[in-house]
C-alpha cells in the first residue's frame, strides 16, 4: 500500500513539474459572440444575426448587400462593380456610382469602365465620341484622332534598270517603308510610302540569268555611236580646245 501512494505522490509532483518548466500543452483563443448567438463573419467587429456586419476591422470597406427589402452588412477590402470606395475618419463605405451608363468609378465623378453601349471620355460615359475622337472597340473608350503613322525608311535596294543589275550605265534604286496606324476618317492620307533614285549601275558585263535582254558585250549601233562620239570629240578638240568634263547632276528622289 506504502508502494502505491508513494508512486501516485511521485506522479503528481511530475505533473506539476512538467507545467511549470513549459512542457507539452496546448493554447486557446475564442471568438466574441454578438446578441443572438452567431460568430461574427471574418473582417466584422460587430454584428448581429439579421442585419450582418455593424461594423468592420480597420481598413476594410462596409457595404450593404441589397436582397430584395433587407439589407445585410458587409466587410469586403474592395468594393464590388458599380460601387467606390470612401474612406472615413470612423468607417470606410462603398458608395454607388452615380455616373450614367458607369460600370465601375474611381470617385463619385469619374467613371473608369462603362457599361456595354457606353463610351468613355474624360471618366464619363457618352453614347457616341466627342468631334475629334475615334471608338476604340477593344476598350470602348474615346481616343484621339491622329493623322497616319508610318516607319522608318529601310534600305536602299540594288541598283537595277528593267529588273536588271547589268548592262546599263544609270539606273534606280528604291527603298519603302510601312504604315503603322492608318489615318482616320477625314484626315489628311499618308505621306509617301516608297521612293527611288538615279543610281550608277557597276561596270560588268551580263552573264547568263542575269534577266536582261542585252546580249554580252557592245552591240553594232553601240560601236557606231561610240565611232561617232570620237570623232567629234576630236573635231571639237582641234577647233575650240579640250572641253573640261561636265559635272554631274545630283540624284532627284521620286517619291511615290
Amino acid at each position: 500500500m506504502w508502494r502505491r501512494l508513494l508512486s501516485w505522490l511521485v506522479a503528481v509532483l511530475c505533473i506539476v513539474g512538467c507545467e511549470g518548466r513549459g512542457g507539452p500543452g496546448r493554447t486557446w483563443r475564442h471568438r466574441r459572440i454578438n446578441a443572438g448567438g452567431v460568430p461574427c463573419p471574418r473582417g466584422c467587429m460587430h454584428c448581429s444575426e439579421i442585419n450582418g456586419c455593424l461594423a468592420c476591422k480597420p481598413r476594410l470597406f462596409f457595404h450593404l448587400l441589397r436582397r430584395g427589402m433587407r439589407q445585410t452588412g458587409t466587410c469586403r477590402h474592395d468594393c464590388p462593380p458599380g460601387y467606390y470606395g470612401q474612406r472615413g475618419v470612423d468607417v470606410n463605405r462603398c458608395r454607388r456610382c452615380q455616373l450614367q451608363g458607369c460600370e465601375r468609378c474611381f470617385s463619385n465623378s469619374f467613371c473608369t469602365h462603362c457599361l456595354p453601349g457606353f463610351l468613355l471620355h474624360r471618366g464619363k460615359c457618352n453614347d457616341v465620341c466627342p468631334r475629334g475622337f475615334d471608338p476604340h472597340n477593344a476598350t470602348s473608350e474615346c481616343i484621339l484622332r491622329a493623322n497616319c503613322v508610318v516607319g522608318s525608311w529601310g534600305s536602299w535596294s540594288s541598283c537595277s534598270r528593267l529588273g536588271s543589275t547589268c548592262g546599263y550605265k544609270w539606273g534606280f534604286e528604291t527603298r519603302r517603308r510601312l504604315v503603322q496606324h492608318p489615318e482616320s476618317q477625314s484626315d489628311r492620307p499618308c505621306p509617301a510610302l516608297r521612293e527611288s533614285r538615279r543610281c550608277r549601275m557597276l561596270k560588268r558585263d551580263c552573264q547568263k540569268g542575269d534577266g536582261t535582254h542585252r546580249r554580252k558585250g557592245r552591240t553594232k549601233n553601240q560601236r557606231r555611236r561610240g565611232r561617232r562620239r570620237g570623232r567629234s570629240r576630236e573635231m571639237g578638240s582641234r577647233g575650240h580646245g579640250r572641253k573640261g568634263k561636265k559635272r554631274r547632276q545630283p540624284s532627284r528622289i521620286r517619291t511615290s
